[in-house]
């Protein structure tokens, strides 16, 4: 289904950043019916709040991936609005960047704080959402049986930092220590590649994507990319990738990346 447009689709961490960009992409989209926007806290979203004032697909729902009470009311409440259509396409795009030096004494609650947010969180999530990813693929099985993000779908924003064959600095890039991201991008990729082959069978896709360095509160103001040239680019990528692409780590231009 390369090229067709996901009647839905649910963006974590779409306050900001590339979370943000991704819902003004995708509401570009004639086809796009609803766009679920996920945040922590609903009256912060000034940005969300004001485009959900101008275009009735987009609605905003509070979640926060660190608690499953919250999870499950973001799960009824998109339930309530795609009814027997499911959900298109998820998009886990909410992360964090923590320091993590070395040579300072350990800090085990931050290494499950990063662990929990990058990569336990999207699991669990997807797990939660499976009924509504899963109706979306048998519902448009019947016309197109072929793999892609209109059918059914997950994607998993990750990071270069999650690639153990480019790991060639080590933990420090910069001033900032790393090795938190790196485990924790690096495990996510396993998330994805497990998810890849057991959801094979229902026909949902399954990939990662990098952005590459983005202009963003992470990426900072050296980055030489904007966040709305990251996000056109990835969701062309995401409208062209089939089952071929299942189970894969790319570049935001579709491009493999090493694992």
């Amino acid at each position: 289904m390369a090229g067709a447009h996901p009647e839905s689709v649910m963006i974590t961490g779409a306050g900001r950043g590339l979370g943000l960009g991704f819902v003004r992409e995708f509401l570009k989209l004639p086809g796009v019916q609803h766009c679920f926007a996920t945040v922590r806290d609903k009256s912060r979203a000034t940005e969300l709040n004001a485009l959900a004032s101008s275009d009735a697909r987009l609605t905003i729902v509070e979640m926060d991936v660190q608690k499953d009470d919250t999870i499950a009311r973001a799960f009824d409440q998109i339930k309530t609005c795609v009814g027997d259509g499911g959900l298109s396409l998820l998009i886990h795009n909410a992360g964090v960047l923590i320091n993590y030096p070395i040579e300072e004494p350990s800090d085990r609650g931050r290494l499950r704080e990063i662990l929990d947010i990058n990569t336990v969180a999207p699991l669990v999530i997807t797990q939660k959402f499976l009924p509504l990813l899963r109706c979306a693929a048998d519902r448009v099985k019947k016309h197109n049986p072929s793999f892609g993000c209109a059918r059914s779908a997950v994607i998993f924003i990750n990071s270069a930092t999650g690639s153990l064959a480019d790991n060639k600095m080590g933990s420090r890039i910069g001033e900032f220590h790393t090795i938190g991201s790196r485990m924790s991008k690096a495990a996510q990729n396993q998330v994805m590649r497990t998810l890849a082959v057991d959801l094979r069978p229902d026909g949902i896709l399954c990939c990662s994507l990098v952005p590459g360095w983005v202009k963003t509160d992470m990426g900072g103001d050296g980055a030489i990319t904007t966040v709305e040239e990251a996000c056109t680019e990835m969701v062309a990528t995401m409208l062209k990738i089939d089952e071929s692409h299942t189970g894969a780590y790319l570049r935001r231009n579709g491009q493999q990346f090493p694992f």
